[in-house]
């Protein structure tokens, strides 16, 4: 495997060249986050309409899969070296793979959060294991529990290296991510409307951010691939 400068600059180079590609689909997680934002600040507690700061979370939930799959997508196929696909034939095989990502997502937030219950330690032990399940269902025609097997399989031998990994690298990305939180930490609530400064510097954050932890990911997986041999 690669060292963590090696993982953070072929990141960067690889965000860079496919940096609209990659907005294209974050901007529509960003502006789904904003909208909900936008709902839970203006509809009043008494409202007949009270019921959507509950409802609405979901449904843009729901409506970001959509957009995180093409997104995971987009940085697989740019990792590969694999050309673009327009906007319209990545939103059709996102939407293929919307059911198994989503059990996928639901059935690791459910171990990783039982775990971390239970005694922290086998969260943090079910969250090496199952790093990758993601962004092997959203790229690859399998099913949940083949997901999840992969990534198990893949890190086992290996869990305190791509542990020792993931905690750099994450601290690479962190360390500006935590510096540029510091409005939402304490409390900026300068109003834009409804909204309020924290919520726009969230998804202005996600807008930036997440492709690039993306790309992490899918590196630290591919590399796990060949070293098995895959």
């Amino acid at each position: 495997m690669q060292n963590y400068f090696d993982y953070f600059k072929k990141a960067w180079l690889i965000y860079r060249s496919n940096i609209k590609t990659f907005f294209s689909f974050s901007a529509f997680i960003a502006v789904l986050s904003l909208v909900s934002g936008l709902v839970s600040n203006s509809v009043p507690i008494n409202s007949r309409f009270s019921f959507l700061p509950l409802l609405l979370p979901v449904a843009i939930f729901l409506a970001s899969l959509v957009f995180i799959i093409a997104l995971y997508q987009s940085v697989n196929r740019a990792i590969s070296n694999q050309p673009a696909l327009d906007f319209k034939d990545r939103l059709s095989k996102s939407l293929k793979r919307f059911w198994p990502f989503l059990t996928t997502a639901i059935l690791v937030g459910i171990i990783v959060v039982a775990g971390t219950i239970l005694l922290i330690v086998p969260g943090i032990l079910f969250a090496i294991w199952y790093f990758a399940s993601l962004y092997i269902s959203a790229n690859e025609d399998v099913s949940t529990m083949a997901s999840l097997d992969r990534s198990k399989r893949l890190v086992s031998g290996r869990w305190w290296q791509v542990f020792g990994y993931i905690i750099i690298l994450g601290l690479m990305v962190g360390i500006p991510l935590a510096i540029l939180s510091i409005p939402v930490t304490y409390g900026l609530t300068i109003p834009f409307g409804q909204l309020n400064a924290g919520v726009i510097v969230s998804a202005l954050i996600s807008l930036i951010f997440t492709p690039f932890e993306y790309l992490i990911v899918g590196m630290i997986y591919y590399d796990l691939k060949n070293t098995a041999g895959e």
